[in-house]
């Protein structure tokens, strides 16, 4: 991970995943919103608690890591997010590796070993990583097998947030002996990661409640824009001497301060910004379901109408008559004036 592209990878799995994560929050309580139905004038509609505590029987949620899904409900999408991704992570880890040449970074292919050839520790920043991207992979690989077998409550719960705890371990040790920037750095990527694995914690015991929900899907995305962002900051902005002097342990604190107070801005930037985008998701959300209750709504309307109104008056009164058991009257003036002929021939 000791380059661009090593960040942008893990920020890539927890963009989608806590993108993921928002969508599904945000669906699971607006459209749980929609379908109260009221049981009666007295009763009024039922309560979001209800609705709720419906949703946790249909879905089990109380045995789920993840939240119901807005379509392929039958495909456990999120597992195998947690699962696909990080293989990924750990393929690049594992098989790959960034070299520095003359003309720039390279990606070349260099098998991971803990020892080098002299037997010495060697890597284990890699180690690191492939152990992160492992925890989430084992977390997705429980929400799989706790579909056909029925573990204790909490089981796959319990695993998510035991990933996030590993990875805030491994990050709040990997900074040792680094620079003031790269400490700063690292450090707010751990408080998020702690406060994921907190936030999943206090799920177990509220699995629908919006605010957890929305709180774990927000850290989570943060999560990935900090990541992408440490990346550019470390690896390509630092290269531009936009924080040389907070880079350089010799510089003077003054320095040190300066770039620090600027990243801590620049993660309130993130915080802004993912929270503006979590409001235009609900407002999003909010239309779509309203624009689907108008048309449920209009399309009922339309079944209690019963058929068009456009039928011929002439033939309603005929269909009248008929079932009263006496004969039609004549359509039009021809077929009365010949029968009016006929009646007085028969008196003549």
């Amino acid at each position: 991970m000791g380059s661009l592209a090593g960040h942008v990878l893990p920020g890539t799995f927890f963009l989608i995943y806590g993108f993921w994560w928002m969508v599904t929050s945000l669906w699971t309580h607006l459209s749980s919103k929609g379908i109260q139905k009221p049981k009666s004038k007295r009763e009024g509609s039922a309560s979001s608690v209800t609705v709720f505590l419906e949703y946790r029987r249909e879905h089990g949620l109380s045995r789920k890591s993840w939240l119901p899904q807005m379509f392929c409900q039958r495909v456990p999408i999120e597992p195998v997010i947690k699962i696909v991704l990080p293989l990924i992570g750990i393929i690049a880890e594992a098989f790959f590796d960034v070299e520095n040449k003359g003309d720039g970074p390279h990606v070349v292919a260099k098998v991971f070993r803990v020892f080098d050839s002299d037997g010495h520790l060697a890597g284990l920043g890699k180690l690191h990583h492939i152990t992160m991207y492992g925890a989430f992979a084992v977390s997705g690989i429980i929400d799989i097998i706790s579909l056909f077998i029925k573990f204790p409550r909490h089981t796959s719960q319990l695993f998510l947030s035991l990933a996030f705890w590993v990875e805030g371990v491994l990050f709040y040790f990997h900074t040792h002996g680094r620079d003031p920037l790269n400490i700063q750095i690292h450090w707010i990527l751990t408080v998020l990661i702690f406060l994921c694995g907190t936030l999943s914690l206090v799920r177990m015991l509220q699995p629908t409640n919006l605010l957890i929900n929305i709180g774990l899907a927000s850290s989570i995305f943060l999560q990935g824009t900090w990541f992408i962002q440490a990346g550019h900051i470390l690896f390509r902005w630092n290269k531009k001497n936009w924080f040389t002097h907070a880079s350089d342990s010799s510089e003077d604190d003054g320095d040190n301060h300066e770039a620090i107070m600027l990243v801590s801005a620049c993660f309130t930037w993130h915080l802004i910004l993912v929270s503006l985008f979590l409001v235009l998701l609900w407002v999003i959300f909010h239309l779509m379901l309203r624009s689907g209750i108008r048309l449920k709504l209009s399309r009922r309307r339309q079944r209690a109408r019963g058929p068009p109104t456009w039928v011929d008056a002439d033939h309603e009164e005929q269909e009248r008559l008929i079932s009263a058991g006496i004969e039609s009257a004549p359509k039009d003036s021809q077929s009365a004036t010949v029968e009016l002929q006929d009646v007085a021939e028969t008196a003549t």
